[in-house]
């Protein structure tokens, strides 16, 4: 597992927060106790502005340092202090009602386990092939020529590490071979429950509120999700790979770090009647992750 230099650089204010007892609920720090903890000084801006202790990842990646460990900046004083609340998980509901235009539907909560996250460079992984041997396949046939033009003492590497190589250098021509979210940062996870494995229909995603995403599947949920969508392997990363998996897992694995993800099902037997259902709720809620993944 890679990690990112920020997360490298407040590595030490993390690791005090996750040390923290679970029954700690807040934690006040001064700057000076965080200075100590990281052993260097804190930048300027983080005693000039309030935005740089904003909880949000994307354009603060320091943010990591409590974000992944389910703290939050809960109140500021610039240049004096900063209390940390530990994220407390709401109550799960044990069902959920989802309607249409002509009936309603109740899924039933399952609890998922996640096992890791921060997973990234996956595709770096899949080295069962060379570069050379890559490019005899259909779906990259289109990248032989011009592979061969501009790599052309890279075609005996394997096809993982040449790839990592390139973006190592900067170069994106690596990102050819790969799906539209072949390289993003994704977790493992799991359903518990060996009873609702066996069973099919729908799924939905639910974090906030808010359906994230309605699935279906039609043999089993076990599969789907344990074997699917739970645990992405490099050849999933690649163009001939599974881009849906991908793509809601690295959605999972970023939210989960911000607001705990729940899983419902609706157990169904027809596949028809499966089929139909879905199409008519995600007509009617158009859930995130499902319209995001056909852009």
């Amino acid at each position: 597992m890679s990690i990112s230099s920020e997360r490298g650089k407040y590595a030490p204010l993390q690791d005090f927060l996750k040390n923290r007892s679970l029954e700690m609920g807040s934690v006040n720090l001064t700057f000076k106790e965080i200075e100590h903890i990281l052993g260097f000084d804190l930048p300027k801006s983080a005693s000039t502005y309030s935005a740089w202790w904003a909880n949000e990842m994307k354009t603060h990646s320091h943010a990591r340092a409590w974000l992944e460990v389910a703290y939050m900046v809960e109140s500021l004083k610039l240049g004096e202090s900063v209390t940390f609340t530990k994220k407390t998980k709401g109550k799960v509901a044990n069902e959920l009602d989802l309607t249409t235009p002509s009936a309603s539907y109740r899924f039933f909560y399952t609890a998922l386990k996640f096992v890791t996250t921060g997973e990234t460079n996956l595709f770096a992984r899949k080295n069962n092939l060379t570069v050379e041997e890559t490019l005899v396949h259909n779906r990259y046939s289109n990248l032989d020529g011009e592979t061969r033009e501009k790599y052309p003492t890279s075609l005996t590497m394997q096809i993982g590490d040449f790839l990592l190589d390139l973006k190592n250098k900067g170069d994106q021509y690596y990102k050819k071979f790969l799906n539209q979210y072949g390289d993003l940062e994704y977790g493992r996870f799991l359903m518990e429950s060996e009873e609702d494995k066996q069973l099919k229909g729908l799924y939905a995603y639910v974090t906030a509120g808010k359906v994230k995403y309605i699935g279906r599947c039609l043999d089993q949920f076990g599969k789907r999700i344990n074997q699917g969508y739970g645990v992405i392997h490099p050849k999933n990363c690649f163009k001939d790979g599974q881009a849906t998996n991908c793509h809601l897992n690295a959605q999972i694995t970023k939210e989960q770090k911000v607001n705990e993800i729940s899983l419902y099902l609706l157990p169904m037997t027809e596949d028809e009647e499966i089929k139909t259902l879905e199409l008519e709720l995600i007509r009617a809620y158009r859930p995130e992750w499902n319209v995001s993944g056909k852009k």
